[in-house]
């Protein structure tokens, strides 16, 4: 007979491997079907236009394809250029591309288990799988050729890293963790102050003193910079300046401007403009925008700036074409009852500060960071992987909660 807790063991992966191969075939079945057809025609088709041009001529373009770009970073190009190597860039290297994102998105489900599990219970993390495996989003985005699949799985994998090397500190672990944040930054560099997050979670919450966090600082920069550094080469060479991650924060913040979203983007596009030259005029523009907004109507840019962005990223699912005849009134309706996750988020919070403190500022730094630029839910989306475990949280909190009432209750009635 096996031992009782091997047993456990098994249950435990089978309630886990179930879901993630469900939601798996799922994404499978909308990707064959739908096809090309799963597709804006917007930052999707640049990303493919781009790893194109890098795979067949080894040039890094965006926007232009005759000029080299520092508007985007070049892991997911490069992610794309890849497979077109192997599959061609055709259809069939399309749909070998999205295929591969379905099977990303259940690696990143199953290291949301690992985070959860090691936060709280297994529990905990079954509930999560089974959670984030038939939020309807993450069974539709894997479908597009943009960054929020492999940015997920580099996003979550750098967290569950990061708690590994918390409890363990070394300095192999830092040089490691200094890679792979250095990979999740060049996929999207919104990501870029999650390394100050961590370390002042040792230093302050952990309680790791001054000069192991130093010493654990520098070894992560040196597997930072290693990763980072031909990027910058490469910056350095074509524009002859150190441009640390891109040059496209000019659009939104020049969108975050419009309160509301109520009107169009005013369009400083032209043929004799740059991509850099463009974003320096954005930049100032928005500026300018801020300014005269605050100066003239500061409690409605303020309410703006704060409530107002905050409820546009997260009200909302990224969700944007019906799929498989499911609603988009269906998922919203879904996507509010994921959102009471930050009941959970609190919940967990006011019962194990420590171990909480490193995820909920990850979530209130990108919130921030989208109230000062531009807010919308495909920037929640994959934010959304830790909310959805704050309310496995809720529900496994709750329910055993009442279970234990129950029990209490019943007790109560049994005894003379």
């Amino acid at each position: 007979m096996q031992p009782a807790g091997r047993k456990n063991m098994k249950r435990v992966l089978m309630l886990v491997v179930i879901p993630i191969l469900v939601s798996t075939l799922l994404r499978l079945a909308l990707i064959f079907s739908y096809g090309n057809q799963l597709g804006f025609e917007s930052d999707d088709s640049r990303y493919v236009r781009s790893a194109r041009i890098l795979e067949e001529e080894g040039r890094f373009v965006y926007y232009n394809p005759d000029e080299p770009t520092v508007y985007i970073t070049p892991v997911y190009p490069m992610f794309l250029a890849a497979i077109f190597k192997i599959f061609g860039s055709g259809i069939i290297g399309l749909q070998s591309a999205r295929v591969i994102q379905a099977l990303l998105a259940g690696a990143g489900t199953y290291i949301l288990f690992l985070t959860a599990k090691r936060l709280f219970n297994p529990a905990v993390g079954i509930l999560s799988v089974f959670l984030a495996s038939f939020y309807p989003p993450n069974i539709s985005t894997p479908g597009y050729l943009l960054t929020e699949t492999l940015f997920v799985v580099l996003f979550l994998w750098g967290i569950y890293y990061s708690f590994i090397f918390a409890d363990n500190c070394s300095l192999k672990k830092a040089a490691r963790w200094g890679l792979l944040w250095g990979l999740t930054i060049l996929c999207r560099p919104t990501a870029a102050l999650i390394p100050v997050i961590f370390f002042l979670w040792l230093l302050w919450v952990r309680r790791i003193c001054l000069k192991n966090v130093l010493r654990y600082g520098i070894t992560a920069s040196i597997g930072f910079v290693l990763v980072m550094s031909p990027w910058w080469t490469r910056n350095y060479i074509l524009f002859k300046e150190f441009i640390p991650l891109t040059q496209s924060s000019g659009n939104p913040l020049l969108q975050g401007t419009y309160v509301n979203y109520e009107k169009d983007v005013v369009s400083l596009t032209s043929p004799q403009k740059t991509e850099r030259q463009l974003d320096k005029e954005e930049v100032a523009l928005a500026v300018s925008r801020i300014r005269k907004g605050f100066s003239e109507n500061p409690k409605r840019y303020l309410l703006w700036y704060t409530l107002g962005k905050t409820i546009r990223l997260w009200i909302y699912p990224f969700y944007w074409r019906v799929l498989a005849g499911v609603s988009i009134n269906a998922v919203f309706a879904i996507h509010f009852f994921y959102i009471l996750g930050f009941v959970g988020l609190l919940l967990a919070m006011a019962r194990n500060f420590t171990m909480n403190f490193y995820t909920v500022m990850i979530i209130i730094y990108f919130n921030i960071l989208f109230c000062i630029f531009y807010s919308f839910s495909r920037y929640a989306y994959p934010l959304m992987y830790l909310v959805t475990m704050y309310l496995a949280f809720l529900l496994y909190w709750t329910g055993t909660r009442g279970m234990r009432l129950i029990m209490e209750k019943r007790k109560s009635t049994k005894s003379p």
